[in-house]
């Protein structure tokens, strides 16, 4: 099981590093700024498909947003 709460800390590091906006990164990805905002809030886990999103939008690995390193 992951940490929802880390993963939400490390999305916004990736998000502020990335010079994206939250509005930017959601379009990106094609999901809503609440979705995004309830990811960076450690309040939700994405599915899989919008990990994959997010990881190429932000040039992040997922074991580094999911907490595995």
């Amino acid at each position: 099981m992951f940490d929802k709460r880390l993963f939400g800390k490390r999305l916004t590091l990736a998000i502020e590093g990335s010079g994206m906006s939250k509005r930017e990164v959601a379009r990106a990805v094609g999901i809503s700024r609440f979705t995004l905002g309830r990811y960076c809030k450690g309040r939700r886990l994405p599915k899989t498909e919008v990990l994959v999103g997010l990881m190429t939008a932000l040039n992040a690995s997922g074991d580094y947003l999911l907490g595995n390193i």
